[in-house]
């Protein structure tokens, strides 16, 4: 295979003995050693020649200093403020310059007359205000698209002139002035230039090289297939068809393509699968076609699922892309420590526990602090506590970043003496060193800005900023790029061809992007100003995407057909064009989860000796919840009260369903126990009343024991709360009208043994209250959650449901209820019920069987049969505990 490298090397010799006035200019940088090794393979012993990149001629033929990133946004922010009427915070700024600052590059490096754009960008905006019937609201919004618009004119000039006065210049205004220097740098300089393998190319690049070419200083050497270049509505070929026209000189078009090929579509089940698929097909190359083999991901995050999918066969590896830093775990560290002060602004000063434990857990340094984090963790789960102060953490190691920092500007400094600190307690591995080194050289580079600038508000802006250079910056690999495997982005397949090609996430929505321009500038506007917008960027893709196959013998396209997923599982357009219209036969390949036999679910346990021996326990002291819970479920029976299995203590930053009734509860037995075996009057009820919110706030802290209990959420569910209680006391205070109620007792607690054939168990529970009701005694049950009444009520000839109907497991505990109370009180008559909170609307309902509510210790008895009979089943060893579905 005759690579273009190898091409323009021969072209270039063929008219030139002696390279040392030569200079090659290319697309990036990558591409650089491979001419040198072409030329060297040409037995070529004089001066090489000089090699730049676009990027490398622009700025040497500019008086400019390249600036971006985040000192742009800052320079661009001391100019922002000193223009804008009412400036916006730099939290705020930041959010928008990168997009902002991404059209002015594009309107320099097409040489658009900004004044004109901005001027009819505004005018459209009026004209939308004045021809439109505005709806409320409507109108402020398009006053400050016009008033952005007119805002950033005036930006626009302000930041060149002020860039231009430090010496800097963003990429474009670099381009525009090496436009007009180039003249001059010609005169200076007697190099001959060749272009090659270039494809998209601004107005401002097109434009100096028409200059030199004018002047018999260069020459292009283009990297162009008939296949696409020849037909006019293939997109691949939609630049080198406007360059053959207005260039001179159109070298080379080769028609490699239309030659036999080996092309496999594999359809990946998920993205990760993608690089498990790489992997497979790379560990049956041999090594001398490993070295002729590209792996290029269309998408560059599966760039980890990749180097971690490489068979052993893979000895060397050249990674030319690299990998943002948001994707690094490192920086999910520092993220979680900028947080962990972000939310102390909060909260008073105190570190929320949860980005503690964020920061403690994270791998870059949890081995240093396990018995802090337990101590800390146990705090949390024993006191409820959800705040520290700095005072209170007793770290001796790395413990700058747990300070008590006052600004961004002290946290960037310690966040520097820890990565210094950290590297003397760890051992790190070669990545690991880089990835530190990084984002330590970020945050020096913050501190000097800052030092210059000005200094950040408040952590939430810095936060904001920390997160835009995650998104705007990366961590690049360095290799030797002539070795071993090739592992590439599009982009770096530029000039280079492969034998085999490997590429991933051929995806509609990947490859191409399709329509997701970072742009503030609509569409109709940028193609009028012959700006860039999707449809040059779909072509960009293209010519990327058939270059890199147009010379190889085999190529395999995979692509992630899970419709979840980035894509949504269609495979790119660009697939389906090699189908359609290419000459080649491509295999079809799916590749699916291999689907694994179910087997059979275990629906029960059974009673082994030991589980038997704890059934015998257990029935010296049966609470009614937990012959409720094996009602309503055998295996939640099994694994709490015979297993002794509990949920694991947590810090309940709000109030869960548990705790929202147990202060319910509480309050209603704080609020009546002063008046017990009192008879109710509306004084009274007065006093309960005026006495409520103190009760609730205090109970609400007692359960909540962090710094301040009623904030965010809690408020909610304390007034969820201090709604029922005023219900229950409303519905009290309703029904002792001309009535007589007396309470006789509160959380009551009671015990009762229980005989039944040769069944002797003993019950105890706590009943919430205990009333007098004109005489007749009652057995109060409170409920705070949902309740229908049916379930309390047994009808005739259905009593054996209570055995093995789950919704009769509250008239199960009603029943026990009743028989603890006449056991000891047998000359009486009882109604067992329930008390729902809930709702206003519903009244008390009692325990009712064959239409009575009045029980006494004969008529409880054949209820208490069912309830053995529920007790007989659970110690009979031939009945196993089964899900109930």
């Amino acid at each position: 295979m005759k690579s273009f490298i190898s091409n323009c090397t021969k072209e270039i010799l063929k008219n030139h003995s002696s390279l040392e006035k030569i200079s090659i200019v290319v697309p990036g940088n990558r591409s650089k050693q491979f001419f040198r090794s072409a030329i060297l393979s040409q037995n070529y012993t004089g001066v090489m020649p000089q090699f730049f990149s676009i990027e490398e001629l622009l700025s040497a033929m500019a008086d400019l200093v390249k600036i971006k990133g985040v000192p742009l946004w800052f320079e661009a922010y001391s100019v922002y403020k000193n223009i804008a009427e009412e400036a916006e915070s730099f939290e705020d700024f930041i959010k928008w310059i990168p997009t902002l600052l991404k059209d002015f590059d594009d309107i320099e490096n097409e040489s658009v007359d900004a004044k004109t754009l901005f001027q009819a960008l505004a005018s459209d905006e009026r004209m939308k205000i004045w021809s439109q019937e505005i709806e409320i609201g409507q109108n402020q919004i398009m006053q400050n698209y016009l008033g952005f618009w007119s805002m950033a004119e005036k930006f626009f000039k302000a930041l060149k002139i002020h860039l231009e006065n430090k010496g800097l210049g963003f990429r474009g205004m670099i381009a525009r002035q090496a436009v007009e220097n180039a003249e001059k740098y010609i005169e200076n300089n007697e190099d001959f230039y060749y272009f090659c393998g270039f494809n998209a190319l601004t107005k401002t690049e097109k434009l100096l090289i028409q200059k030199l070419i004018e002047t018999e200083r260069a020459a292009c050497l283009w990297d162009a297939d008939e296949y696409y270049l020849n037909d006019p509505i293939q997109e691949a070929g939609f630049f080198l068809r406007q360059h053959q026209k207005s260039l001179a000189s159109f070298q080379f078009v080769s028609h490699h393509f239309s030659e036999p090929k080996d092309f496999q579509v594999i359809q990946a089940p998920d993205q990760v699968s993608q690089a498990k698929i790489a992997g497979e097909i790379l560990s049956k190359l041999k090594p001398e076609q490993v070295a002729k083999t590209a792996l290029i991901l269309a998408d560059e995050q599966l760039l980890p699922a990749v180097l971690n999918s490489l068979p052993p066969n893979i000895e060397k590896v050249n990674v030319t892309m690299g990998i943002a830093l948001q994707n690094l775990p490192m920086a999910n560290f520092f993220r979680s420590v900028i947080e962990l002060h972000m939310n102390r602004d909060k909260f008073g000063g105190a570190f929320y526990y949860q980005n503690l434990f964020s920061v403690l857990k994270q791998n870059l340094f949890s081995e240093f602090y396990q018995d802090e984090f337990l101590k800390i963790n146990l705090e949390v789960q024993q006191k409820n506590k959800a705040f520290f102060q700095p005072s209170e953490l007793n770290f001796t190691k790395l413990a700058g970043i747990f300070k008590g920092l006052k600004n961004p500007k002290e946290l960037v400094r310690e966040l520097q003496k820890f990565i210094l600190e950290i590297k003397g307690f760890k051992n790190f591995t070669t990545f690991e060193k880089e990835c530190l080194y990084h984002f330590e050289s970020i945050f020096i580079q913050l501190e000097t800005l800052m030092h210059r600038n000005f200094e950040l508000e408040n952590f939430t802006t810095f936060y904001w900023l920390y997160k835009q250079i995650l998104a705007t910056e990366s961590l690049n690999f360095i290799g030797e790029p002539q070795q071993g495997l090739q592992i590439l982005g599009m982009l770096e397949t530029r000039l280079l061809d492969f034998e085999r090609v490997i590429m991933t996430s051929v995806n509609e929505g990947t490859l191409p992007l399709g329509r997701q321009e970072n742009t503030f500038i609509p569409f109709e506007f940028r193609k009028r100003s012959q700006l860039n917008t999707f449809l040059e960027n779909d072509a960009i893709y293209a010519y990327h995407f058939y270059h890199a196959i147009q010379r190889c013998q085999r190529a395999d396209f995979i692509y992630n057909s899970n419709t979840e997923s980035l894509g949504k599982g269609e495979k790119s357009r660009f697939l389906r064009q090699l189908e359609l219209e290419s000459p080649h036969q491509i295999q079809q390949v799916m590749l699916a989860p291999e689907k694994i036999k179910p087997t059979e679910i275990f629906q029960g346990f059974k009673k082994t000796p030991l589980i038997l021996n704890e059934i015998e326990s257990w029935k010296k002291r049966i609470s009614p919840s937990s012959l409720t819970a094996y009602v309503k479920n055998p295996i939640d029976f099994y694994q709490r009260y015979l297993l002794k299995i509990r949920d694991s203590d947590e810090l309940e930053e709000h109030a869960g369903f548990i705790t929202l009734g147990n202060i319910v509860h509480q309050c209603l037995e704080e609020l009546y126990r002063p008046y017990l075996n009192e008879i109710l009057t509306p004084q009274l009820y007065q006093k309960i009343k005026k006495h409520l919110p103190e009760v609730l706030h205090q109970k609400m802290i007692d359960h909540l024991l962090f710094d301040n209990a009623l904030r965010g959420k809690n408020i909610i569910i304390k007034s969820v709360i201090e709604e029922m209680l005023k219900n229950a006391i409303h519905k009290d205070e309703k029904s002792m009208q001309g009535q007589e109620l007396i309470l006789k007792g509160l959380e009551e607690k009671c015990s009762a043994t229980y005989l039944f054939q040769d069944l002797q168990v003993t019950f105890y529970g706590v009943i919430d209250r205990i009333d007098s009701y004109n005489g007749v005694h009652r057995l109060i049950d409170y409920k705070t959650g949902g309740f229908s009444a049916s379930n309390v009520e047994i009808k005739s000839g259905k009593i054996e449901d209570l055995q093995i109907n789950a919704n009769y497991a509250k008239a199960v505990q009603l029943i026990i209820y009743a028989y603890m109370f006449l056991s000891k009180n047998k000359t009486e008559k009882v109604m067992s019920g329930i008390f729902p909170l809930k709702h206003l609307s519903q009244d008390l309902t009692f325990l009712q069987y064959e239409q009575e509510y009045l029980f006494g210790i004969e008529e409880i008895e054949p209820l208490m049969a069912q309830v053995a009979s529920i007790i007989l089943e659970i110690q009979d060893p031939s009945i196993d505990f089964e899900e109930k579905i």
